[in-house]
C-alpha cells in the first residue's frame, strides 16, 4: 500500500517534469528520486564513503537495495532508470517515453486521467499557514554551519580558482 502511495507520488512528479523539463530532468535522476524516496536513502552513498568514492560508486552504478521490503516492479524500475550506459535506459530505448508508460510498475496508471488532473494525491498534507514547516523535520539541532571557523584560503589555493 505505502509502496503503491509513493509510485503514484512519484509518477505525478515524473510526469509533469518529464512534460515541463523534457530532457532537462534526466531519467537517471528520475531513478535517484524514486529509490531516495521509497527508500530514505541515496542509492550510492554508504556510511563512511568519501567523495571520490562516492562518484566511483555513481560512475560504475553500483547500488544495492536496502532489506526492507520492495516490490519486483520497483526494483526493475530503479534498475533501468539507473542503468550506467545512457543509451540503453529505461524511456532512451526506440519506445521512448512510451517504455516508461508501459512499464509494469506504472500498470494500474490511468495516463488519460493523469493528463487531465484527475488523480487523487495519496496524502494531501494539512497546511495552516503559507509559511509553515509543520511538515518538514527539524533541523534545529545541527551545527550552524555559518557559524563555524574555517580557515582562511591561501593565495596560492586561490591561484588554482582563476580560470574556474
Amino acid at each position: 500500500m505505502l509502496e503503491r502511495a509513493f509510485s503514484r507520488a512519484i509518477l505525478c512528479f515524473t510526469h509533469s517534469a518529464l512534460s515541463h523539463f523534457g530532457v532537462l530532468l534526466t531519467d537517471w535522476g528520475v531513478g535517484c528520486i524514486i529509490y531516495e524516496s521509497m527508500t530514505g536513502i541515496s542509492p550510492f552513498y554508504v556510511e563512511g564513503m568519501d567523495q571520490i568514492m562516492l562518484f566511483k560508486a555513481i560512475a560504475s552504478g553500483d547500488f544495492n537495495f536496502p532489506r526492507k521490503p520492495m516490490s519486483n516492479e520497483s526494483k526493475m524500475i530503479i534498475r533501468d532508470f539507473l542503468e550506467v550506459d545512457p543509451s540503453n535506459r529505461l524511456g532512451s530505448l526506440a519506445g521512448g517515453l512510451k517504455d516508461i508508460y508501459r512499464h509494469p510498475w506504472f500498470h494500474d496508471v490511468d495516463w488519460v486521467k493523469l493528463r487531465k488532473q484527475q488523480i487523487t494525491a495519496p496524502w494531501v498534507p494539512e497546511i495552516k499557514d503559507p509559511l509553515s514547516n509543520a511538515n518538514f523535520r527539524d533541523w534545529s539541532k545541527m551545527p550552524d554551519k555559518e557559524k563555524v571557523k574555517v580557515p582562511a584560503i591561501s593565495p596560492e589555493e586561490q591561484a588554482l580558482f582563476e580560470t574556474f
